[in-house]
């Protein structure tokens, strides 16, 4: 089961979980520390709700493949707005994806990119695919592919989303 926290910031919980966080009209959420972790960011301009998870990296792992949908499940339908509405949705890998990072993160003096790249790319295809699977989200995609990095920050007004 996904842990839902309420001061707009989904941490990195260092075992097979997944955190999110909600917010609505004005403020910031984010999520840090992203190393061979998924993070999903949902926004809807309607109704400027939005949303930030952190999907740990363990989750990439075959043993966790189905936790891992069944917490993109979770999150979806509590996210679920009425009627139906567009939303915004970014999917990203964290530093071990990166080609070429900036981050001044502890995370990246991992080597990070020969142990977790594939899983972290098999854990965001599993995030993309419960996105599509969600009839009651007209989704718009932002990231393709499999960017890396170590942050996200969405503004929740104006639905801006800043990587570092």
């Amino acid at each position: 089961m996904a842990k839902k926290f309420n001061k707009g910031s989904a941490p990195y919980l260092f075992d097979a979980d997944t955190s999110w966080c909600t917010g609505d009209t004005s403020g910031e959420l984010q999520s840090k520390g992203f190393g061979s972790c998924v993070g999903l960011v949902l926004w809807c301009s309607s109704t400027k709700v939005g949303m930030v998870a952190h999907f740990s990296g363990s989750l990439g792992e075959p043993t966790y493949h189905q936790k891992a949908r069944d917490d993109a499940k979770e999150i979806l339908l509590a996210m679920v707005a009425t009627p139906k509405a567009e939303w915004d949705a970014w999917v990203f890998g964290g530093t071990s994806l990166a080609t070429a990072s900036t981050s001044k993160s502890t995370l990246d003096a991992l080597d990070l990119k020969t142990s977790t790249k594939g899983q972290t790319e098999t854990l965001i295809d599993l995030v993309r695919d419960e996105l599509g699977k969600d009839a009651n989200f007209d989704i718009a995609e932002h990231v393709a592919g499999y960017e890396g990095h170590s942050a996200v920050k969405l503004d929740l007004a104006s639905g801006a989303v800043t990587f570092s």
